[in-house]
Protein backbone atom coordinates (compact mmCIF):
# COMPACT_ATOMS: atom_id res chain seq x y z
CA UNK A 1 0.00 0.00 0.00
CA UNK A 2 1.07 3.58 -0.58
CA UNK A 3 -0.05 6.98 0.67
CA UNK A 4 0.87 10.55 -0.22
CA UNK A 5 -0.05 14.22 0.17
CA UNK A 6 -1.49 14.24 3.68
CA UNK A 7 0.52 17.20 4.98
CA UNK A 8 0.71 20.91 4.29
CA UNK A 9 3.07 23.82 5.05
CA UNK A 10 1.04 24.25 8.25
CA UNK A 11 1.85 20.83 9.69
CA UNK A 12 1.54 17.03 9.69
CA UNK A 13 3.84 14.65 7.83
CA UNK A 14 3.01 11.73 5.56
CA UNK A 15 5.77 9.67 7.18
CA UNK A 16 4.07 9.99 10.57
CA UNK A 17 0.86 8.70 9.03
CA UNK A 18 2.84 5.82 7.50
CA UNK A 19 4.26 4.93 10.91
CA UNK A 20 0.78 4.92 12.42
CA UNK A 21 -0.51 2.79 9.51
CA UNK A 22 2.17 0.14 10.08
CA UNK A 23 1.14 -0.09 13.74
CA UNK A 24 -2.60 -0.10 12.97
CA UNK A 25 -2.48 -2.82 10.32
CA UNK A 26 -0.28 -5.02 12.51
CA UNK A 27 -2.57 -4.73 15.55
CA UNK A 28 -5.99 -4.83 13.88
CA UNK A 29 -5.42 -7.05 10.83
CA UNK A 30 -2.45 -9.23 11.83
CA UNK A 31 -0.57 -8.06 8.72
CA UNK A 32 3.20 -7.88 8.97
CA UNK A 33 5.51 -5.40 7.33
CA UNK A 34 7.74 -7.18 4.80
CA UNK A 35 11.12 -5.49 4.50
CA UNK A 36 11.65 -1.94 5.71
CA UNK A 37 8.88 0.65 5.44
CA UNK A 38 9.66 2.86 2.44
CA UNK A 39 9.96 6.64 2.23
CA UNK A 40 10.14 7.69 -1.41
CA UNK A 41 10.86 11.23 -2.61
CA UNK A 42 9.48 12.31 -5.97
CA UNK A 43 10.16 15.10 -8.49
CA UNK A 44 11.36 18.04 -6.36
CA UNK A 45 10.50 20.54 -9.11
CA UNK A 46 6.72 20.25 -9.17
CA UNK A 47 5.19 23.52 -7.95
CA UNK A 48 2.40 21.94 -5.89
CA UNK A 49 4.60 19.90 -3.53
CA UNK A 50 4.39 20.76 0.16
CA UNK A 51 7.94 20.35 1.52
CA UNK A 52 10.01 17.30 0.56
CA UNK A 53 7.51 15.70 -1.85
CA UNK A 54 7.76 12.38 -0.04
CA UNK A 55 5.37 9.43 -0.21
CA UNK A 56 5.27 6.31 1.95
CA UNK A 57 4.67 2.66 1.08
CA UNK A 58 4.45 -0.61 3.02
CA UNK A 59 4.71 -4.16 1.72
CA UNK A 60 2.29 -6.23 3.80
CA UNK A 61 1.75 -9.94 4.28
CA UNK A 62 2.20 -12.85 6.66
CA UNK A 63 5.83 -12.64 7.69
CA UNK A 64 8.35 -15.45 7.40
CA UNK A 65 11.87 -15.60 8.80
CA UNK A 66 13.43 -13.79 11.72
CA UNK A 67 11.61 -10.53 12.53
CA UNK A 68 13.56 -7.32 13.01
CA UNK A 69 12.48 -4.36 15.13
CA UNK A 70 12.37 -1.37 12.80
CA UNK A 71 10.41 1.09 14.92
CA UNK A 72 7.99 1.78 17.71
CA UNK A 73 5.05 4.09 18.36
CA UNK A 74 3.51 4.84 21.76
CA UNK A 75 5.40 1.93 23.31
CA UNK A 76 4.36 -0.68 20.71
CA UNK A 77 7.11 -2.22 18.57
CA UNK A 78 6.94 -2.31 14.79
CA UNK A 79 8.74 -5.30 13.31
CA UNK A 80 9.48 -6.34 9.76
CA UNK A 81 10.10 -9.74 8.20
CA UNK A 82 12.56 -10.53 5.42
CA UNK A 83 9.88 -12.22 3.30
CA UNK A 84 6.24 -13.28 3.22
CA UNK A 85 5.33 -16.90 3.97
CA UNK A 86 2.56 -17.25 1.39
CA UNK A 87 1.25 -15.10 -1.41
CA UNK A 88 -2.35 -14.06 -0.98
CA UNK A 89 -3.03 -11.70 -3.90
CA UNK A 90 -6.05 -9.59 -3.23
CA UNK A 91 -6.98 -11.31 0.03
CA UNK A 92 -6.76 -8.19 2.18
CA UNK A 93 -6.95 -5.35 -0.34
CA UNK A 94 -10.42 -4.10 0.56
CA UNK A 95 -9.79 -4.41 4.31
CA UNK A 96 -6.48 -2.54 4.08
CA UNK A 97 -8.06 0.17 1.95
CA UNK A 98 -10.86 0.62 4.48
CA UNK A 99 -8.59 0.71 7.55
CA UNK A 100 -6.02 3.00 5.91
CA UNK A 101 -8.75 5.35 4.64
CA UNK A 102 -9.95 5.87 8.19
CA UNK A 103 -6.47 6.86 9.31
CA UNK A 104 -6.05 9.27 6.38
CA UNK A 105 -9.33 10.94 7.29
CA UNK A 106 -8.27 11.18 10.94
CA UNK A 107 -4.73 12.56 10.42
CA UNK A 108 -4.51 14.28 7.02
CA UNK A 109 -4.43 18.06 7.18
CA UNK A 110 -7.55 19.97 6.12
CA UNK A 111 -5.92 22.38 3.66
CA UNK A 112 -6.97 23.54 0.16
CA UNK A 113 -3.75 22.22 -1.38
CA UNK A 114 -3.67 18.93 0.56
CA UNK A 115 -5.03 16.25 -1.76
CA UNK A 116 -4.42 12.85 -0.20
CA UNK A 117 -4.18 9.65 -2.19
CA UNK A 118 -4.14 6.01 -1.15
CA UNK A 119 -3.28 2.95 -3.27
CA UNK A 120 -3.52 -0.72 -2.32
CA UNK A 121 -2.31 -3.28 -4.84
CA UNK A 122 -2.31 -7.08 -4.64
CA UNK A 123 1.00 -7.18 -6.52
CA UNK A 124 4.01 -4.94 -7.24
CA UNK A 125 3.45 -2.03 -9.60
CA UNK A 126 5.63 -1.41 -12.69
CA UNK A 127 8.79 0.67 -11.99
CA UNK A 128 7.84 3.09 -14.79
CA UNK A 129 5.25 4.61 -12.43
CA UNK A 130 8.13 5.54 -10.12
CA UNK A 131 10.61 6.74 -12.74
CA UNK A 132 8.02 8.97 -14.38
CA UNK A 133 7.01 10.52 -11.04
CA UNK A 134 10.56 11.10 -9.77
CA UNK A 135 11.79 12.65 -13.02
CA UNK A 136 8.84 14.30 -14.71
CA UNK A 137 5.36 15.76 -14.27
CA UNK A 138 2.65 13.10 -14.26
CA UNK A 139 -1.07 13.42 -14.93
CA UNK A 140 -3.41 11.92 -12.33
CA UNK A 141 -5.73 10.50 -15.00
CA UNK A 142 -2.87 8.53 -16.55
CA UNK A 143 -1.90 6.98 -13.21
CA UNK A 144 -5.49 6.12 -12.33
CA UNK A 145 -5.94 4.43 -15.71
CA UNK A 146 -2.77 2.39 -15.15
CA UNK A 147 -3.93 1.36 -11.67
CA UNK A 148 -7.36 0.31 -12.96
CA UNK A 149 -5.69 -1.82 -15.64
CA UNK A 150 -3.59 -3.50 -12.93
CA UNK A 151 -6.56 -4.11 -10.59
CA UNK A 152 -5.01 -1.86 -7.93
CA UNK A 153 -7.52 -0.17 -5.63
CA UNK A 154 -7.13 3.55 -5.05
CA UNK A 155 -8.90 6.38 -3.32
CA UNK A 156 -8.39 10.12 -3.30
CA UNK A 157 -9.61 13.11 -1.30
CA UNK A 158 -9.95 16.74 -2.44
CA UNK A 159 -9.01 15.78 -5.99
CA UNK A 160 -6.70 12.93 -4.97
CA UNK A 161 -3.46 14.14 -6.52
CA UNK A 162 -1.65 12.06 -3.88
CA UNK A 163 -2.63 8.90 -5.77
CA UNK A 164 0.32 9.68 -8.08
CA UNK A 165 2.86 9.62 -5.27
CA UNK A 166 1.22 6.67 -3.52
CA UNK A 167 1.49 4.58 -6.68
CA UNK A 168 5.07 5.73 -7.29
CA UNK A 169 6.10 4.75 -3.77
CA UNK A 170 4.79 1.22 -4.31
CA UNK A 171 6.50 1.05 -7.72
CA UNK A 172 9.92 2.19 -6.44
CA UNK A 173 12.36 -0.54 -7.60
CA UNK A 174 14.94 0.30 -4.91
CA UNK A 175 17.84 0.02 -7.36
CA UNK A 176 19.87 2.17 -4.96
CA UNK A 177 18.79 2.38 -1.32
CA UNK A 178 19.72 4.51 1.66
CA UNK A 179 18.12 4.57 5.09
CA UNK A 180 16.70 7.24 7.37
CA UNK A 181 16.07 6.74 11.08
CA UNK A 182 13.34 9.19 12.09
CA UNK A 183 12.07 10.19 15.52
CA UNK A 184 8.63 11.75 16.05
CA UNK A 185 7.37 14.21 18.64
CA UNK A 186 4.63 13.74 21.16
CA UNK A 187 1.47 15.28 19.81
CA UNK A 188 1.19 17.92 22.54
CA UNK A 189 4.58 19.30 21.47
CA UNK A 190 3.80 19.73 17.75
CA UNK A 191 4.46 23.32 16.75
CA UNK A 192 6.66 24.10 19.77
CA UNK A 193 10.43 24.51 19.87
CA UNK A 194 12.30 21.22 19.46
CA UNK A 195 14.62 20.15 22.28
CA UNK A 196 17.59 18.50 20.54
CA UNK A 197 21.29 18.56 21.45
CA UNK A 198 22.55 20.21 18.27
CA UNK A 199 26.21 19.90 19.25
CA UNK A 200 25.80 16.13 19.54
CA UNK A 201 24.00 16.04 16.19
CA UNK A 202 26.96 17.79 14.53
CA UNK A 203 29.27 14.93 15.51
CA UNK A 204 27.36 11.85 14.36
CA UNK A 205 28.50 11.82 10.73
CA UNK A 206 32.10 11.46 11.85
CA UNK A 207 31.28 8.84 14.48
CA UNK A 208 28.76 6.63 12.69
CA UNK A 209 29.39 7.09 8.98
CA UNK A 210 26.05 8.82 8.48
CA UNK A 211 25.79 11.72 6.05
CA UNK A 212 24.06 15.08 5.58
CA UNK A 213 23.22 15.41 9.28
CA UNK A 214 24.78 18.87 9.45
CA UNK A 215 26.57 21.42 7.27
CA UNK A 216 30.19 21.83 8.45
CA UNK A 217 30.51 25.22 6.74
CA UNK A 218 27.51 26.85 8.42
CA UNK A 219 26.96 24.62 11.44
CA UNK A 220 23.31 24.15 10.49
CA UNK A 221 21.84 20.80 11.57
CA UNK A 222 19.74 19.60 8.65
CA UNK A 223 18.48 16.55 10.56
CA UNK A 224 16.23 18.78 12.69
CA UNK A 225 13.39 20.48 10.79
CA UNK A 226 12.06 23.92 11.61
CA UNK A 227 8.46 23.29 10.54
CA UNK A 228 5.49 22.56 12.84
CA UNK A 229 5.37 18.91 11.72
CA UNK A 230 5.54 15.79 13.93
CA UNK A 231 9.14 14.96 12.97
CA UNK A 232 11.67 15.50 15.73
CA UNK A 233 14.76 14.64 13.66
CA UNK A 234 16.02 12.21 11.02
CA UNK A 235 19.47 10.75 10.38
CA UNK A 236 20.61 9.16 7.09
CA UNK A 237 23.07 6.41 6.27
CA UNK A 238 23.82 3.77 3.67
CA UNK A 239 22.71 1.05 6.09
CA UNK A 240 19.96 0.87 8.71
CA UNK A 241 22.01 0.06 11.81
CA UNK A 242 24.32 3.15 11.72
CA UNK A 243 21.29 5.35 11.07
CA UNK A 244 19.44 3.97 14.09
CA UNK A 245 22.51 4.10 16.34
CA UNK A 246 23.30 7.69 15.38
CA UNK A 247 19.72 8.79 16.00
CA UNK A 248 19.67 7.12 19.43
CA UNK A 249 22.95 8.82 20.38
CA UNK A 250 21.56 12.36 20.07
CA UNK A 251 20.03 13.61 23.35
CA UNK A 252 16.58 15.11 22.81
CA UNK A 253 13.09 15.47 24.17
CA UNK A 254 11.30 12.15 24.65
CA UNK A 255 9.94 11.03 21.26
CA UNK A 256 6.59 9.30 20.77
CA UNK A 257 8.00 6.94 18.19
CA UNK A 258 10.90 6.01 15.94
CA UNK A 259 11.24 4.14 12.67
CA UNK A 260 13.93 3.25 10.12
CA UNK A 261 12.88 3.87 6.53
CA UNK A 262 14.36 2.46 3.34
CA UNK A 263 14.61 5.53 1.09
CA UNK A 264 15.73 6.86 -2.27
CA UNK A 265 17.44 9.80 -0.54
CA UNK A 266 20.84 10.77 -1.92
CA UNK A 267 20.55 8.55 -5.01
CA UNK A 268 20.26 11.10 -7.84
CA UNK A 269 17.24 9.14 -9.10
CA UNK A 270 15.65 12.43 -10.13
CA UNK A 271 18.43 13.30 -12.60
CA UNK A 272 17.82 12.83 -16.33
CA UNK A 273 20.74 12.65 -18.76
CA UNK A 274 20.00 14.78 -21.81
CA UNK A 275 22.14 15.00 -24.93
CA UNK A 276 21.78 18.67 -25.78
CA UNK A 277 20.60 22.07 -24.56
CA UNK A 278 17.69 21.89 -27.00
CA UNK A 279 16.18 19.04 -24.95
CA UNK A 280 16.13 20.98 -21.68
CA UNK A 281 12.67 21.86 -20.36
CA UNK A 282 11.32 23.23 -17.14
CA UNK A 283 10.42 21.13 -14.08
CA UNK A 284 12.96 18.37 -14.72
CA UNK A 285 16.45 17.91 -13.27
CA UNK A 286 19.12 17.31 -15.90
CA UNK A 287 22.72 16.34 -16.32
CA UNK A 288 24.13 18.07 -19.40
CA UNK A 289 27.54 18.55 -20.99
CA UNK A 290 28.52 21.86 -22.56
CA UNK A 291 31.09 24.62 -22.88
CA UNK A 292 31.06 27.88 -20.97
CA UNK A 293 29.89 30.53 -23.41
CA UNK A 294 29.74 33.71 -21.34
CA UNK A 295 31.75 35.01 -18.37
CA UNK A 296 29.90 34.74 -15.06
CA UNK A 297 28.05 37.70 -13.62
CA UNK A 298 27.49 38.30 -9.90
CA UNK A 299 24.06 39.55 -9.01
CA UNK A 300 22.23 40.84 -5.94
CA UNK A 301 22.50 38.64 -2.89
CA UNK A 302 25.66 36.92 -4.09
CA UNK A 303 24.04 34.90 -6.88
CA UNK A 304 26.39 33.94 -9.74
CA UNK A 305 25.11 33.35 -13.28
CA UNK A 306 27.18 31.94 -16.15
CA UNK A 307 26.11 30.44 -19.48
CA UNK A 308 26.79 27.09 -21.12
CA UNK A 309 26.30 26.20 -24.77
CA UNK A 310 26.51 23.40 -27.27
CA UNK A 311 25.68 23.19 -30.96
CA UNK A 312 21.94 23.43 -30.25
CA UNK A 313 21.74 26.52 -28.05
CA UNK A 314 22.73 28.04 -24.72
CA UNK A 315 21.39 27.92 -21.19
CA UNK A 316 22.21 29.88 -18.04
CA UNK A 317 23.90 28.23 -15.06
CA UNK A 318 22.83 29.67 -11.71
CA UNK A 319 24.56 29.20 -8.36
CA UNK A 320 22.43 30.97 -5.77
CA UNK A 321 23.58 32.32 -2.41
CA UNK A 322 22.62 29.21 -0.35
CA UNK A 323 24.86 26.98 -2.50
CA UNK A 324 27.91 28.41 -0.72
CA UNK A 325 31.32 27.71 -2.22
CA UNK A 326 29.77 26.45 -5.46
CA UNK A 327 29.29 30.12 -6.34
CA UNK A 328 33.06 30.67 -6.29
CA UNK A 329 33.59 27.78 -8.69
CA UNK A 330 30.97 29.12 -11.11
CA UNK A 331 32.46 32.60 -10.70
CA UNK A 332 35.90 31.29 -11.76
CA UNK A 333 34.68 29.85 -15.07
CA UNK A 334 35.74 31.43 -18.38
CA UNK A 335 34.48 30.89 -21.93
CA UNK A 336 35.84 27.65 -23.31
CA UNK A 337 35.79 25.65 -20.07
CA UNK A 338 34.18 22.23 -20.58
CA UNK A 339 31.66 21.42 -17.84
CA UNK A 340 28.84 19.08 -16.89
CA UNK A 341 25.93 20.74 -15.11
CA UNK A 342 23.44 18.96 -12.83
CA UNK A 343 20.40 20.86 -11.67
CA UNK A 344 16.74 21.77 -12.03
CA UNK A 345 15.65 23.53 -15.20
CA UNK A 346 13.63 26.73 -14.91
CA UNK A 347 12.36 28.90 -17.73
CA UNK A 348 12.14 32.64 -18.17
CA UNK A 349 15.06 32.64 -19.09
CA UNK A 350 15.98 28.96 -19.41
CA UNK A 351 18.31 28.26 -16.49
CA UNK A 352 19.85 25.29 -14.69
CA UNK A 353 19.74 25.89 -10.94
CA UNK A 354 22.93 24.05 -10.09
CA UNK A 355 23.05 21.16 -7.64
CA UNK A 356 26.46 19.99 -8.83
CA UNK A 357 29.04 20.93 -11.44
CA UNK A 358 31.80 18.85 -13.04
CA UNK A 359 34.75 20.76 -14.50
CA UNK A 360 35.97 18.44 -17.25
CA UNK A 361 38.56 20.73 -18.82
CA UNK A 362 39.66 24.28 -17.99
CA UNK A 363 41.20 26.48 -20.69
CA UNK A 364 44.44 28.35 -20.01
CA UNK A 365 44.00 31.60 -18.14
CA UNK A 366 46.32 34.60 -18.16
CA UNK A 367 46.35 37.77 -16.09
CA UNK A 368 48.04 41.07 -16.90
CA UNK A 369 51.21 41.80 -14.95
CA UNK A 370 51.63 45.45 -15.99
CA UNK A 371 50.93 47.87 -18.83
CA UNK A 372 53.20 47.44 -21.88
CA UNK A 373 56.22 49.69 -22.55
CA UNK A 374 56.38 51.86 -25.70
CA UNK A 375 59.12 50.41 -27.94
CA UNK A 376 60.09 53.88 -29.17
CA UNK A 377 59.94 55.98 -26.01
CA UNK A 378 60.62 53.29 -23.40
CA UNK A 379 57.89 54.65 -21.15
CA UNK A 380 54.90 52.89 -19.67
CA UNK A 381 51.81 53.12 -21.89
CA UNK A 382 48.37 54.18 -20.62
CA UNK A 383 45.14 52.22 -20.93
CA UNK A 384 42.63 53.55 -23.43
CA UNK A 385 39.73 51.91 -21.59
CA UNK A 386 38.29 48.47 -21.16
CA UNK A 387 39.41 46.18 -24.03
CA UNK A 388 40.57 49.23 -26.04
CA UNK A 389 44.33 48.66 -25.80
CA UNK A 390 47.08 51.11 -24.75
CA UNK A 391 48.51 54.47 -25.89
CA UNK A 392 51.94 56.00 -25.35
CA UNK A 393 51.64 59.33 -23.46
CA UNK A 394 54.64 60.74 -25.39
CA UNK A 395 54.46 59.67 -29.01
CA UNK A 396 50.82 58.60 -29.13
CA UNK A 397 51.53 55.16 -30.60
CA UNK A 398 48.94 52.50 -29.85
CA UNK A 399 48.93 48.77 -29.23
CA UNK A 400 46.23 46.17 -28.65
CA UNK A 401 45.41 44.97 -25.12
CA UNK A 402 47.12 41.64 -25.91
CA UNK A 403 50.47 43.48 -25.93
CA UNK A 404 50.46 43.76 -22.12
CA UNK A 405 52.77 41.25 -20.37
CA UNK A 406 50.73 38.36 -18.96
CA UNK A 407 51.35 35.29 -16.83
CA UNK A 408 49.42 32.07 -16.73
CA UNK A 409 46.85 31.86 -13.94
CA UNK A 410 45.20 28.79 -12.48
CA UNK A 411 41.56 27.97 -13.11
CA UNK A 412 39.36 25.56 -11.19
CA UNK A 413 40.70 22.07 -10.72
CA UNK A 414 39.06 19.29 -12.68
CA UNK A 415 36.44 17.39 -10.72
CA UNK A 416 33.02 17.58 -9.12
CA UNK A 417 31.77 20.50 -7.03
CA UNK A 418 28.46 20.62 -5.15
CA UNK A 419 26.08 22.97 -3.39
CA UNK A 420 26.52 23.35 0.36
CA UNK A 421 24.93 20.45 2.29
CA UNK A 422 22.26 22.74 3.71
CA UNK A 423 21.19 23.65 0.15
CA UNK A 424 20.99 20.07 -1.16
CA UNK A 425 17.72 18.39 -1.96
CA UNK A 426 16.64 15.08 -0.45
CA UNK A 427 17.39 13.23 -3.68
CA UNK A 428 20.77 14.82 -4.42
CA UNK A 429 23.66 12.41 -3.96
CA UNK A 430 26.28 14.27 -1.92
CA UNK A 431 29.93 13.90 -2.85
CA UNK A 432 30.70 12.53 0.61
CA UNK A 433 28.07 9.81 0.54
CA UNK A 434 30.08 6.72 1.53
CA UNK A 435 30.80 4.26 -1.26
CA UNK A 436 28.57 1.22 -1.26
CA UNK A 437 28.93 -2.03 -3.22
CA UNK A 438 26.03 -4.21 -4.30
CA UNK A 439 26.52 -7.40 -6.35
CA UNK A 440 30.10 -6.41 -6.96
CA UNK A 441 29.26 -3.03 -8.47
CA UNK A 442 29.99 0.27 -6.80
CA UNK A 443 26.86 2.35 -6.40
CA UNK A 444 28.65 5.67 -6.28
CA UNK A 445 29.03 8.70 -8.49
CA UNK A 446 26.91 11.09 -10.49
CA UNK A 447 25.28 8.91 -13.03
CA UNK A 448 21.73 10.27 -12.94
CA UNK A 449 20.84 6.92 -14.41
CA UNK A 450 17.89 4.63 -14.39
CA UNK A 451 16.65 1.82 -16.57
CA UNK A 452 18.23 1.94 -20.00
CA UNK A 453 14.86 1.59 -21.72
CA UNK A 454 13.49 4.88 -20.31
Amino acid sequence: MGVDDTDSPDGMCTTYLGLRMAALLASEMDLDVIGHPRLVRLNPNVPWKTRGNGAVSLVLGIGDGTPERVGAIDGADIVSFPRASVEQPGAHVDDVLHAASGLVEELAVDHPETRPGLVVSPSPLPPALYWNAVRDVVELADVEAALDALSASHRGWNGGRGVIGAAAAIAWPASDVTYEATAYRRRERWGTRREVDLEAARTVDGRYGTFSTSDPATGRVMAVPNTPCPVLMGVRANDPVPAAMALASIPSEEPSGRIVWATNHATDDHVVDIASVSLARSMITVRLDGTVARPPVRGPGGHVIAAMADGTGSIDLAAFEPTGALRDVVGSLVPGDAVTAVGAVRDGPMTINLEKLLVREAVDRYIKVENPTCKSCRVRMKSRGRDAGYRCPRCGSRVAREAAPRVRAGGPQKGWYEAAPSAQRHLTMPLNRPARCIDGGVLRGHRGGGPEDL
